[in-house]
């Protein structure tokens, strides 16, 4: 079959300028498409009632166009409402058989022609700016660009001679690193963990060593048992010192590929500061576990979601999500 060829009277690239004046881009786009289609995909030829035609799916159309469904199904009807092609559809698919009415297309085009010269004179005479600017003022503005050309390569004339840099290749970016300490507070297993006294032999004095004992542990258990079940979110300074610890921790993170880097949003920000203590320290805990991992950390909106939800947990020596 022969090959179908649109009269695109001086159009913006392959569309039409006076399809898009008329309708939209939308509208010359699809046009354009299904021209080409069946100019360049033999196998979707066919013959309905001795014409020739192309069978071109709303999915297959709106993936050449980079359109959506629905504008193309909205255009293809508005093009069918103008006699300029027939959408035929077979079956119970989204498929069409389009017989393209190429000549009514160019008639259509070339009768638009003067309606679009018409339009164009127009907004010459109602444009502001044209009736004000003389031509004296467009002389102006080609001196000005001329004095600003020879500035900038005076400019970059001067910065070659003088400049004593070598070019080297990009590095590969790396995360920068604050200078805030990376461990400003003890870890969990540290604050969880009973503090052992020594005695001495003296019996008086390993009594009273014992009840001391007894009495830290108790203390200790108590501040345990609240830091670990508390729900009131931790105090401003001590969310922004955690805050800071999270993100040396990613970046203490080995670089490998689908590793987890620090990239936090506002909303992340106001989680991880509505956090209990405890939970901060579960969140940063997590990310320092997979420095020595074979596993890559997730980002810290997953921990802190984690977190907030109580499905966070420490076990023994390594951090695991409780299901």
């Amino acid at each position: 079959m022969s090959k179908l060829k649109i009269d695109y009277k001086g159009g913006y690239r392959q569309v039409s300028k006076y399809l898009i004046r008329e309708h939209d881009a939308n509208f010359a786009v699809i046009i354009d498409a299904i021209v080409s289609i069946h100019n360049m995909n033999s196998d979707k030829l066919c013959n309905i009632s001795g014409e020739s035609a192309a069978m071109i799916s709303n999915g297959f159309l709106s993936r050449n166009t980079g359109l959506g469904i629905y504008i193309v199904k909205a255009n293809v009807k508005k093009i069918e409402g103008l006699g300029l092609m027939t959408a035929i559809k077979k079956g119970q698919g989204n498929t069409k058989h389009y017989v393209i009415h190429i000549d009514r297309i160019n008639k259509y085009i070339e009768g638009l022609a003067p309606k679009f010269k018409q339009w164009f004179e127009n907004s010459l005479k109602l444009s502001k700016k044209d009736i004000g600017r003389s031509e004296n003022a467009d002389l102006e503005k080609f001196k000005t660009s001329d004095e600003n050309f020879a500035t900038a390569m005076a400019e970059l004339t001067d910065s070659a001679e003088n400049s004593n840099s070598q070019l080297v290749g990009n590095k590969p970016t790396q995360s920068s690193k604050t200078t805030q300490p990376n461990a400003v507070k003890p870890t969990v297993e540290e604050k969880i963990k009973e503090t052992n006294i020594e005695t001495t032999t003296d019996e008086t004095s390993v009594v009273v060593d014992n009840l001391i004992h007894k009495s830290e542990a108790k203390k200790e258990r108590k501040a345990k048992r609240n830091y670990e079940t508390t729900r009131e979110p931790a105090s401003s300074k001590i969310s922004a010192a955690n805050w800071k610890r999270l993100e040396n921790a990613y970046n203490d993170l080995p670089l490998i590929n689908n590793q987890g880097r620090f990239y936090v949003t506002n909303e992340d920000n106001k989680g991880f500061f509505s956090l209990s203590e405890y939970k901060q320290d579960l969140v940063i805990e997590s990310v320092k576990y997979k420095i020595d991992a074979t596993t890559t950390a997730s980002r810290p909106s997953t921990y802190i979601e984690l977190a907030s939800k109580g499905k966070l947990e420490v076990a023994s020596e390594s951090l695991h999500i409780a299901i």
